[in-house]
């Protein structure tokens, strides 16, 4: 679902972007991919997210999607460069072929997609095997309490939890590797796309997951 006007304001704000560079700080540290990755971020907002992905992570291609044009297209504006391309996409429906990408993010944007697990299942499809999702995730404790209802509307049915979200990824083909939960508010996290065994995204010895030598 499209954000409020005043959600709108949040995301642009600078208390959201100082909450988004501690949340890619430590998925930097999380999850040290190799640079001259392809990444895609869903629900990219108005870019501040994607600019960190740029200078944090170093891709060869970084594609931004917003269900909102008028965010994808603030976004456009944000991030002109030859290594960006940014599209009105809805993360349920992703406009790309199988394996397309060697990692994908989501900032706060799972909670606002009716049907996340169709999202997820999408986010699965598009990751080549092996690739990560890397998340940032808030609870009902959040976004569905009296205050936050009369503010900004969000989907009231099927929401989750820790344990839901965790069986969600799960049963996407998602495996978690790393997480940090903020307790009772929500959780940033890695997956991977297939198995997995204890909480290194690597193989030991690796500093970046195996990499396809096709060309996509």
């Amino acid at each position: 679902m499209k954000l409020s006007p005043l959600e709108r304001c949040f995301v642009q704000s600078p208390l959201r972007r100082a909450m988004q560079a501690a949340v890619l700080a430590w998925m930097r540290r999380a999850c040290p991919l190799a640079p001259g990755g392809r990444l895609l971020e869903i629900g990219c907002g108005g870019g501040a997210g994607g600019r960190g992905i740029l200078r944090r992570f170093a891709p060869r291609r970084l594609v931004l999607s917003d269900l909102d044009p008028a965010m994808a297209h603030r976004a456009a504006l944000t991030l002109a460069s030859p290594a960006v391309r940014v599209l009105a996409a809805d993360a349920a429906r992703l406009p790309f072929r199988r394996e397309r990408f060697d990692a994908v993010f989501g900032f706060g944007v799972l909670h606002h997609v009716p049907d996340w697990r169709l999202a997820l299942a999408e986010i699965r499809r598009v990751l080549r095997p092996g690739g990560l999702y890397l998340l940032e995730e808030y609870y009902p404790a959040v976004y569905a309490n009296a205050l936050a209802r009369r503010l900004a509307a969000h989907p009231a049915e099927d929401r989750f939890r820790g344990r839901e979200l965790a069986r969600g990824l799960q049963a996407a083909g998602l495996t978690l590797m790393r997480r940090l939960e903020l307790p009772g508010c929500g959780l940033l996290a890695v997956c991977r796309r297939g198995p997995g065994g204890g909480f290194s995204p690597f193989p030991p010895g690796r500093s970046s997951p195996p990499r396809s030598s096709r060309s996509r």
